[in-house]
């Protein structure tokens, strides 16, 4: 009974692993459909929706299907959001740069709020798919509540940020994971973080209504 049961958790490990690395290849292909510039931002929408079904327990439905389902009818809208996002941070970008040039005592207070506002943009991104794929809202809307995200759940905010210094530091010393599942691992990994975050909110909600 008991080699049954290794031999059950090892096919259930064995068979996650295949999924993330089959999903994780339809990313890289996807991204590369577009281009990378313009499939980018779709393919990883589409990976962290049905990352979002898998934890929903919705792990019958087609990968494949799914994934090209979403692919295909958030190209537009993500790419939208994709482009907003990336002027966004090529601007901070620049900012740090000109501010890191010119770093006498006249820049301190401005170079300060720039690294700041340059830390919540990065951690606001961390919400961004999660909250794509959870809710039904425009591009603004998006950006906005990925926002208040940030800032309402700073456990799980922390609890991402260590799942991604996490993920880089093991991508450095194996890089060959990155390729093989590392997108969709850490996906997975923002992906269960933030569906926490969702449902805390909620709860919240519910019991200010009196529900």
């Amino acid at each position: 009974m008991q080699g049954n049961g290794l031999m059950s958790g090892f096919y259930k490990i064995s068979g996650w692993i295949s999924r993330f690395a089959y999903l994780n290849m339809l990313w890289i292909i996807s991204s590369l459909l577009g281009l990378i510039i313009f499939g980018l931002f779709p393919a990883t929408v589409s990976t962290f929706a049905v990352l979002r079904e898998w934890i929903k327990e919705k792990d019958q439905v087609s990968v494949f299907h799914s994934f090209f389902t979403h692919y295909k009818k958030e190209f537009i809208k993500s790419n939208l959001l994709g482009i907003i996002l990336s002027i966004i941070g090529f601007i901070l970008y620049v900012d740090l740069k000109f501010i890191f040039h010119n770093h006498n005592g006249g820049w301190l207070i401005i170079s300060s709020i720039t690294v700041l506002v340059c830390i919540m943009f990065i951690l606001m991104v961390l919400y961004v798919f999660p909250v794509y794929v959870t809710y039904q809202l425009s591009v603004f809307k998006i950006i906005q509540n990925s926002f208040l995200y940030m800032f309402v759940n700073p456990r799980v905010t922390i609890m991402m940020v260590a799942a991604s210094i996490t993920f880089y530091c093991a991508g450095l010393y194996f890089p060959g994971t990155t390729l093989i599942f590392g997108v969709s691992l850490y996906s997975f990994c923002i992906m269960w973080y933030s569906n926490r975050a969702f449902i805390g909110v909620q709860q919240k909600k519910d019991s200010l209504l009196g529900r």
